[in-house]
């Protein structure tokens, strides 16, 4: 896993398809585990701190799909995750998604929203627009590459 970014506050990596964001209780490959690997031996080469070199704080601001490749932001620090988190929240972050497609749409621009629904267990799904369901909404535009 590549790191793009890495300062005191934050590390931003390149997460590879395929590769899960958060660990979890599944056992597939993390981004978070192999970013705490590269962090805790970042700690045992260069600080001082016992603390740190033993408990390590690393948590993703934020998750990508497992089958999608990107941009993904650890915080290093607590204050850092709550920091972040709350620019996201607040639609502060801009995000940029790329995508390869078999076919042009129909449109060069348009907005694309499904209705979304957690279940029982916590996963969200698509459902139909009705009381109880929430938008998913993303604007589109398109650019070609040569």
């Amino acid at each position: 896993m590549q790191i793009l970014f890495e300062d005191y506050y934050v590390l931003a990596v390149n997460k590879p398809a395929g590769l899960s964001s958060e660990s979890g209780k599944e056992r597939h490959p993390s981004a978070e585990q192999e970013a705490l690997m590269y962090f805790t031996k970042q700690l045992q080469e260069r600080s001082s701190s016992k603390r740190l070199k033993s408990t390590p704080y690393l948590r993703p601001v934020h998750r990508l799909d497992r089958a999608a490749s990107g941009i993904l932001v650890f915080a290093k620090t607590k204050a850092a995750l709550t920091n972040l988190m709350e620019q996201f929240e607040k639609r502060e972050v801009e995000k940029v998604y790329r995508a390869i497609t078999e076919t042009r749409p129909p449109a060069d621009a348009g907005t694309l929203s499904h209705w979304l629904k957690k279940t029982r267990k916590g996963a969200r799904r698509l459902f139909p627009k009705k009381k109880g369901v929430t938008a998913s909404i993303a604007n589109w535009i398109i650019k070609c590459w040569k």
